[in-house]
C-alpha cells in the first residue's frame, strides 16, 4: 500500500529540476527508531520528525533515494504540513483492516504483532514487574527506544495470535522488537506504562480500541516520532 501527493512548490535540485510528486511507502520498525538514537541530526527535533519521513517516503520525484535531508528542510512549510499529513494518511492506510486495543490494564492487541518464525504474535500480555536492577540492565542501552523497548520486553509474560491457536511464554528479548512496527512499538510502551502503575487504577475502566470506542485511544495516542500524546510517569517505558 502506497500513498502518493503532489506538492505545491516541491524541490527544485541543483540541475533546476523541480521535484513535486511523493511517495509514501514504507512503514517505521523500532529498528529504524534505533538507529535514529544513534544518528547525530536526529537530535534536533525538527529534524527527527523529516529524518523519520524519510525512511517513510520511497519516491520524491526523480530524486535519488533516499531522500536527502536537505531536500526535506527545503520544502516550503505549507508543502512541510502536506508531507505531515500524507504520511499520517499512509499509515492509516497500510494498517488495512487491522485494529488496536487496550484490554484492561495488562493486554494489548498490535496492529501488526511480533513476527517470529513466520508467524505474527498481535496479542501481548504484561505480568512480570520491573525493578531497580531492571533498569540497571537498561542503562547500558542508553536513554532511547532500545531501552525503552528492553523494558517492555522485560514486563511481557506471553505474546500470542489472534485466535490463540500460537503463543509464547515469557520476556521478549530486545532483538525481536526489531522488526517490530513502529506504531505496535508505541502501543506497548503505552500498554506497558498502564501495566507499570496498574496497581494505582484498579477498578477504574482503562479499557480502550484503535476505533476510538471509549477509554483510552490508540489510533490517537500513538506517533511515529517516537512519543505518544500519554506521557511516561518515568519517561522511559
Amino acid at each position: 500500500m502506497e500513498h502518493t501527493i503532489e506538492l505545491i512548490q516541491g524541490f527544485t535540485d541543483e540541475k533546476g529540476v523541480n521535484h513535486k510528486s511523493v511517495t509514501f511507502g514504507k512503514r517505521i520498525t523500532a529498528q529504524d527508531l534505533m538507529d535514529l538514537d544513534n544518528d547525530p541530526q536526529a537530535q534536533n527535533p525538527t529534524q527527527y520528525v523529516d529524518l523519520i519521513k524519510r525512511k517513510m517516503i520511497t519516491a520524491f520525484g526523480s530524486l535519488k533515494m533516499p531522500v536527502t535531508l536537505n531536500a526535506l528542510l527545503s520544502l516550503d512549510s505549507i508543502d512541510r504540513d502536506d508531507l505531515t499529513k500524507a504520511s499520517d494518511k499512509f499509515l492509516a492506510l497500510s494498517r488495512g483492516n487491522r485494529t488496536s486495543e487496550f484490554r484492561n490494564d495488562h493486554e494489548v492487541k498490535l496492529f501488526f504483532g511480533f513476527e517470529i518464525d513466520g508467524t505474527f504474535y498481535d496479542t501481548v500480555k504484561f505480568g512480570n514487574r520491573i525493578t531497580g536492577k531492571t533498569e540497571v540492565e537498561a542503562d547500558a542501552l542508553g536513554n532511547g527506544i532500545a531501552r525503552s523497548c528492553f523494558l517492555i520486553g522485560r514486563q511481557i509474560s506471553r505474546i500470542s495470535t489472534g485466535d490463540g491457536a500460537a503463543s509464547i511464554d515469557g520476556v521478549v528479548d530486545l532483538q525481536k522488537f526489531n522488526s517490530l512496527d513502529g506504531e505496535d512499538m508505541n502501543l506497548l510502551r503505552i500498554g506497558a506504562e498502564m501495566w507499570r502503575i496498574s496497581f494505582r487504577f484498579r477498578g477504574k475502566d482503562v479499557s480502550g480500541n484503535g476505533n476510538g470506542d471509549g477509554g483510552i485511544s490508540a489510533g490517537k495516542g500513538v506517533r511515529l516520532d517516537g512519543k505518544s500524546n500519554s506521557k511516561s510517569a518515568d519517561g522511559t517505558a
